[in-house]
């Protein structure tokens, strides 16, 4: 009997189990897919070293990017709720102005200070049981910054490779009308370490809100 009782126990944790797997891979399926994002992109006044400029006044500007994910399928909830993906995204904002050391300001020539950055991400979807999914994420990698000689920050030199790190929130919405798609609104703070232009030093730091949309392959 108790050999029984052990049989018929094994039979219904297996069952669970394949249950469980199976709701996973519902739920996770297709795991791959394309994203899209367009960003209203804030970025503040930047410091600026080693000239005679001691900071950039920005306007606000615009990015978009690309990116390929992948969603992991697992019986384990932590890992079934994680999120992969590889990234390019492009930012630019003007240079509306450069602030002297000595108190006067230079226009910004119509410059425009630039990034492309390249970044491996990883995100949380908070499962709900339903059609929304907050999430969180972060990412690392490296930028390729662009910033004009004419923009009056003092630099001789005019583009640098750093590396890159970012953090994201927000939310998606999965529609049942558009099946294996989803639509997000969210907050990105992207940064690098500090580049250097011919000499000058600044800083790159924005935030962008954002929309996105995933379609599933």
């Amino acid at each position: 009997m108790k050999k029984s009782f052990v049989v018929t126990g094994l039979g219904v944790l297996m069952a669970a189990f394949t249950l469980s797997n199976a709701h996973a891979d519902d739920e996770r399926w297709p795991r791959w897919y394309i994203g899209l994002t367009g960003n209203y992109t804030i970025m503040q006044n930047q410091d600026v070293s080693n000239t005679s400029t001691s900071s950039l006044q920005m306007d606000n500007g615009w990015g978009a990017g690309g990116s390929i994910g992948y969603l992991p399928s697992s019986s384990i909830p932590v890992i079934n709720a994680l999120r992969f993906e590889a990234e390019i995204t492009y930012h630019d904002n003007g240079v509306s102005r450069a602030n002297r050391v000595n108190g006067t300001q230079l226009g910004g020539n119509g410059a425009d200070y630039s990034s492309t950055a390249y970044m491996v991400n990883m995100f949380y979807d908070f499962p709900t049981g339903s059609k929304w999914s907050p999430y969180i994420g972060a990412g690392i990698g490296f930028a390729s910054l662009h910033l004009p000689t004419n923009s009056n920050a003092g630099n001789t030199g005019s583009s640098d490779n750093e590396f890159a790190y970012q953090g994201l929130v927000g939310i998606g919405y999965s529609p049942d009308s558009i099946p294996n798609t989803q639509w997000t609104l969210g907050y990105r703070y992207l940064a690098t370490s500090d580049p250097t232009f011919g000499g000058a030093s600044t800083e790159y730091s924005t935030n962008n809100l954002e929309v996105g949309a995933k379609f599933r392959f």
